[in-house]
This record gives structure tokens, sequence and C-alpha cells, in this order.
């Protein structure tokens, strides 16, 4: 083969794979067609990588199809619908900044790698799946600027002055230095290192970011993020007895419920927490929890009543008889 034969035959396996890649069926007149080559050419294009990529073939009718070996396209056409919502999503928080187009440029070109047989599914599970987003804070041009010096201190390995306020309204300063950004429970937390311990804090509740200057070493040079000791945890350790939005490592305690009617039904279906188990009584629904006793999980277990009871711990039932019994002193007739 010559030199630019070589050439040519490498070039339209590259645009063949990235059909491939892309999720798009192959087949030996696609071939031809688009670069106006024999029959002969065409077949062993296909067949050389086929046998070097292993792909899959199928047939529809006499004709033979190539696609990328484990590829679905019912699941690729979910995936990107999701994966276009969850874009959206960062569109809704960057809506009125310069990255608007360039998140646009990206949900099209998700869209684009689709193929034409799956573009309708898309079309039609796009428009079935919406994710609520709810999350939105108060002062959004604020959260933007915050996210940018976050994301730009994480990445030069730089410290942040922040002001912050705590979910029970006290305002402290903070020196961090930023890890990295999570997305939980609806909202953009901040793990960051301060005072040789990590922390999370909600973005949100962000008042004043400044930079300052990275700590030096013995020879007086700038440490960057790199170079600073790691923290040996799972991310996964900072929510795992948390609770709707607090994050804050609460009392954890092994909290049992006794459940009916509706709410029974939810608990059913549905996990609040991932230590949640639940086994069926009778008329009723046994939930047990393994978890921080928040002051979000009390409001939660208080508007189940009256379809519910607190077997255990005896001070939550006791601190829930409580606020019950005030509520009832508050409310009743003079």
């Amino acid at each position: 083969m010559s030199a630019r034969n070589t050439f040519a035959a490498t070039r339209r396996s590259h645009a063949i794979l990235q059909w491939l890649q892309n999720g798009e069926e192959v087949t030996i007149q696609r071939v031809i067609d688009n670069f106006d080559i024999k029959y002969p050419q065409a077949r062993e294009d296909l067949k050389l990588l086929e046998e070097l990529y292993g792909l899959s073939t199928h047939r529809d009718g006499r004709v033979k199809v190539w696609t990328w070996a484990g590829f679905d396209p019912d699941y690729v056409s979910v995936a990107t619908a999701a994966a276009l919502e969850l874009g959206s999503i960062a569109l809704d928080l960057f809506r009125e900044t310069p990255y608007r187009s360039e998140i646009e440029r990206l949900a099209e070109h998700c869209r684009n790698r689709v193929g034409d047989k799956q573009r309708q599914r898309l079309d039609r599970v796009s428009q079935a799946l919406h994710l609520r987003r709810t999350w939105l804070p108060a002062d959004e041009e604020a959260m933007v600027d915050h996210v940018e010096s976050i994301l730009d201190a994480v990445f030069k390995g730089r410290r942040l002055a922040m002001v912050y306020a705590r979910a029970d309204g006290e305002v402290r300063h903070y020196v961090v230095t930023p890890r990295k950004m999570v997305w939980y429970a609806g909202r953009l937390w901040l793990l960051a290192r301060h005072e040789e311990q990590m922390k999370l804090f909600d973005v949100a509740g962000i008042d004043n970011l400044e930079e300052v200057p990275a700590p030096k070493n013995d020879g007086g040079e700038p440490i960057t993020a790199e170079e600073m000791p790691a923290s040996d945890e799972e991310l996964a350790k900072y929510f795992e007895n948390a609770f709707g939005i607090y994050a804050q490592n609460y009392p954890v305690a092994e909290i049992e419920l006794e459940v009916s009617g509706a709410w029974a039904n939810y608990l059913r279906r549905y996990r609040v927490h991932p230590s949640q188990q639940t086994e069926e009584g009778y008329k009723s629904l046994r939930v047990s929890f393994h978890m921080g006793l928040c002051p979000e999980f009390k409001s939660f277990v208080l508007g189940m009543l009256p379809n519910v009871k607190v077997h255990a711990p005896a001070e939550l039932a006791e601190e829930l008889e409580e606020t019950v019994q005030m509520w009832l002193e508050e409310e009743a007739p003079l």
C-alpha cells in the first residue's frame, strides 16, 4: 500500500472509530458513501477495526452492522438526557455569566453524539425527566463569585480567608485551604482544611472571600496544595451521619420508629438515610436508623405525627413529647 493510501486508510479509521465511540452504528455502505471508496476497501477497514477493538456486530435484515462493544444505545439516550438535565442545573447557576455559552455548547455536543435513531428517544426522555432545582441561593451573583474564587484556589493551591455564617446563625472567620466542592442534599459544599482539620462549609453561607498568601516551607518557598499533606479519610465520612441540611457532627444514635399510614408507605418506597432499615409489623412499619440526631431529623419525625411512635432513644421521645406539649399549651384557649 502506498504512503498516500496508508494515510487515507488511517484517516478513515479515525473517523469510523469516532462514529463508533459516539454510539453510532456503522455499515459498509456508510463507509462507501462517506469516503467514496470501493466495497472491498470499506469491508477491509471495518474487519480490521473489528479485530483490533473487539467491535460488536449484528444484522439489520441482510445488512451487517458494526457497533462499539458493550454499547447499548438505549442506555446512552437515557444517560445523555440525565447528563443534559444535570447540566441545566449548572446553567441555572451560571445563566448570567460568560460560562453560559460554553455550557450550552457542551450540551449541544452531547445531543449530537447520540445517533439519529436514538434522537427521538432522547428528546422524549429529556421531556419526561426534570430534576427539581430549588437549591439556588438568594444571592446568585455572590455564589458565582465564590465558586470562581474557590476553584481558582484549588487549582493554584492558595488559601482563602472567609467570613462564614453557620447554620446556627453564628458568624465566624476562617482561613482555609480548599480541597474540593461537593454536591450533597441539594446544596453545594466546600471541603477545606482549617487548622489541620478537614471541615465542610455550605458555599451559600459564605459572606466574604479573600485570597491570603500561601504558607512557606523551610526554604521560604510557597507550599502548593500538592505538597500539603492530604487527608486519608474518605469524603463519605463527612456525610455518613448527616441528615438533610445538617452536615455537622451531631451525636450519633440508634433510632427506632414505628410508622403507620401514608408515612409508612413513603418509607417503604424511599430511603431517607443510607442506614435506614425497615421491618413490617402489624398495621405498621418498624424503621431504624444509625445517624446524628440533628434538628432537621427531629422536625422530620414531628411532621409524621400522629402516625409515628418513637421507641428509641428515650431522650428523643421525651424531647418530642415536650415539644408537642408546649405546642398544645400555646394553642390552648384562655
